[in-house]
């Protein structure tokens, strides 16, 4: 193989892993957004079965729910609102 080609295939091998990590992160937001809408854990626990910390689990939420159509302040008082349902548990 010369040089050439092995420099496109370690770029193809590059690629390939990117893509899968992005498919791996995906597919994290969309299982913290399920999560989120059944409602019945807190954002810690949340956190915890996709191995993140917790202001990643409510940065996901809230850019979710402003790309829906929520204004920013809205969002955080929904994810307030969610929080405290647990606090006071």
């Amino acid at each position: 193989m010369g040089l050439q080609e092995a420099i496109l295939d370690d770029v193809k091998k590059q690629g390939i892993e990117i893509g899968r990590e992005e498919g791996r992160e995906e597919m994290a937001k969309e299982f913290v957004l399920s999560l989120w809408y059944l409602q019945e854990m807190s954002f810690d626990k949340i956190a915890s079965l996709v191995n993140e910390e917790p202001e990643t689990i409510l940065n996901i939420i809230k850019t979710h729910l402003t790309k829906q159509g929520e204004t920013e302040e809205r969002a955080q008082l929904l994810l307030d609102e969610y929080q405290a349902k647990f606090i006071l548990e």
